[in-house]
């Protein structure tokens, strides 16, 4: 029988946000004849860790500050305790997973790039080059983030991939929401209320869709 690759996800917390609804379904859903799922909050847990399937080990560090040494100990010890193969890291959990990379086991990294103020606000190149230098890949959710990694800091394109978030299908007994408007003709954006979303432009954009379209809602 083949071992398991054993992958932690580490994330900050498991609030009801993109990024962590992403590390849940991604620790629900891989398959396990292959692989074995952890997953790991730096600071504290939150309403998703409900949602996580029974055999996807949860790992608190409950990080006080931005470097905890006692946070930083526990990760280490759970790496090598449970031979841990990768480190799944979102957003910044780049720079934790990282400084993991350099204890036994010496799992490789993955980097899975969240950045959703891109075009609004400017990080610092140097700071995720440094970062990304323990990385054996990155994922990014948008195309101009995988090309920041790769003309930004300097990732070779074979190691970048562009996968855009996605929405786990509930199970089919799971009865449908109630939803104003009709079916097959409602819209609906899944999406944190902050600028970079764009909502005011969907709201525009409604304007003329319903000029065709009188019955979408």
């Amino acid at each position: 029988m083949l071992k398991r690759i054993r992958v932690l996800q580490i994330t900050d917390s498991l609030r009801a946000a993109g990024r962590e609804r992403v590390a849940v379904n991604l620790a629900n859903l891989l398959p396990r004849p292959k692989y074995q799922s952890y997953l790991c909050t730096t600071r504290g847990n939150g309403p998703l860790q409900h949602d996580l399937k029974s055999d996807v080990h949860l790992l608190q560090l409950n990080r006080r500050r931005r470097f905890d040494l006692a946070a930083f100990q526990r990760l280490i010890t759970f790496n090598k305790e449970q031979k841990i193969d990768v480190l799944h890291a979102h957003a910044d959990s780049l720079f934790i997973a990282g400084l993991a990379s350099f204890f036994p086991p010496y799992p490789i990294v993955v980097w899975h790039d969240h950045w959703g103020k891109f075009g609004l606000k400017e990080r610092s190149a140097w700071l995720y080059r440094f970062g990304t230098s323990r990385a054996n890949g990155v994922i990014a959710v948008s195309k101009p983030l995988a090309e920041w990694s790769h003309e930004r800091l300097h990732v070779p394109t074979k190691r970048v991939r562009y996968i855009p978030n996605f929405v786990q299908i509930p199970p089919k007994q799971t009865p449908p929401p109630g939803l104003p408007g009709v079916k097959a003709h409602r819209i609906i954006c899944v999406a944190r209320l902050q600028p970079q979303k764009d909502h005011i432009n969907l709201v525009r954009s409604m304007k003329i869709v319903t000029q065709r379209f009188p019955n979408i809602h």
